[in-house]
């Protein structure tokens, strides 16, 4: 009989990374960013982005001949910011700091400035860029969009616990409605400086780490 090993069998420990693995974050970081705050992209035509989000389940914030913002129903800064240009692009992300004193510290420690963001989206930024290229903005103080009517859930039966019996459910012909960003996925042919630079300047924190098997 023949023994099957599993790609991600014996990877970690239950104490953290095994000894020569990459310990998945940094030991005294910049800063530690709170959250993803929005995904900044370029677009030629806005009045076809907007109909393609609403249909993707965002909302319109505000539009202007050069930009779109577009939200979920959860509180907080836009999701996404549209700004018109000749060829479509993915610009960055920006992530939100504590508070205005982490953008000043991670300003001093790059070299970078820290400027004041539109009065429609309010507060301080200071803009980075990674290793591999991307823009990063980690900003303070945005303003605060308040939350909106979520969708109803609709009732479902688990195990011995009946909700609903015998009652039709007909939900809305409607997109399902985008809450807030839960991440975003960048590519990179400079992968290990690219990923100590968020852990070292954002304080971000590796959650798993992926192998082929056989790779260190």
């Amino acid at each position: 009989m023949t023994s099957h090993h599993e790609t991600h069998n014996d990877l970690h420990s239950e104490q953290g990374a095994l000894p020569a693995e990459h310990p998945g974050r940094a030991k005294n970081p910049t800063i530690k960013v709170l959250d993803l705050a929005w995904l900044e992209f370029v677009k030629p035509d806005l009045a076809a982005s907007e109909r393609f989000a609403h249909a993707f389940g965002f909302t319109t914030v505000s539009r202007t001949a050069d930009e779109l913002q577009l939200r979920g129903t959860a509180a907080g800064a836009p999701c996404v910011i549209v700004r018109r240009g000749t060829r479509s692009r993915y610009l960055g992300a920006a992530f939100r700091a504590a508070d205005s004193t982490d953008v000043v510290r991670l300003a001093d420690a790059t070299g970078a400035r820290v400027e004041k963001l539109p009065e429609s989206i309010g507060g301080l930024t200071v803009d980075l860029t990674d290793p591999s290229g991307v823009m990063v903005r980690v900003v303070a103080d945005t303003h605060e969009l308040t939350a909106l009517r979520g969708q109803p859930t609709q009732l479902i039966n688990v195990g011995p616990e009946v909700r609903r019996a015998n009652t039709t459910q007909r939900p809305p012909r409607e997109p399902a409605q985008i809450q807030r960003l839960g991440h975003v996925v960048l590519q990179t042919t400079t992968f290990i400086q690219t990923l100590n630079w968020y852990l070292e300047q954002l304080g971000l924190i590796v959650s798993d780490f992926k192998y082929y098997q056989g790779q260190p």
